[in-house]
């Protein structure tokens, strides 16, 4: 009987100390969480000081996106030339950000062509890495400051290469591509 009754309080001591433990890990889990959700905002008016946003600035010298070529056989070698500034004329505004930009030169033609990006300067061409992926080409990153007014000149140069002697079959075909700047802003 004794050995009953010792079970009994065992038991009930067990449920207890059971329950004291589940009600901590709540406790613990509610103070845990509050901590680590939290998230610290400052909130500010333009009228208690002078608030600005940073405006990043780019420009491409060309508004055209989109370029037909004209009369291009096998063997030929097309080059588009363009700049990319920081800088905005029209509205007099300067880029205020750190920028990193790529070129994203998509051919929506069916002809077997290829591309090549060179970043030209001080007149000589420097190739930029590109990546081919389904008729997408994809330059590496340059980075464009705000420090100081940048114009930066690129040169496409598009080939035909001349074994793909298929002319016949591509002569009539449109031989269009297109040419997008892609920019985002970088945190130092």
């Amino acid at each position: 009987m004794q050995k009953a009754k010792h079970m009994l309080q065992k038991k009930h001591a067990y449920k207890k100390y059971r329950n004291f433990l589940i009600f901590y890990m709540i406790v613990f889990i509610i103070i845990f969480c509050n901590y680590t959700l939290s998230r610290y905002t400052v909130t500010m008016t333009s009228d208690d000081t002078k608030i600005q946003v940073a405006i990043p600035v780019i420009t491409l010298s060309n508004d055209e996106q989109t370029y037909t070529i004209e009369d291009m056989v096998p063997g030929k070698i097309e080059e588009y030339e363009f700049q990319v500034s920081n800088k905005d004329e029209v509205e007099q505004k300067m880029n205020e950000v750190n920028l990193k930009c790529y070129f994203t030169i998509t051919d929506e033609s069916e002809i077997p062509l290829t591309f090549e990006v060179y970043e030209v300067v001080d007149g000589a061409e420097q190739v930029l890495q590109t990546t081919n992926a389904e008729k997408t080409w994809t330059t590496g990153d340059f980075n464009m400051t705000f420090e100081e007014e940048q114009t930066k000149q690129f040169k496409v140069k598009i080939k035909w290469e001349k074994q793909n002697n298929s002319y016949e079959q591509y002569s009539s075909k449109p031989l269009t591509f297109n040419i997008k700047l892609e920019a985002m802003q970088v945190i130092d």
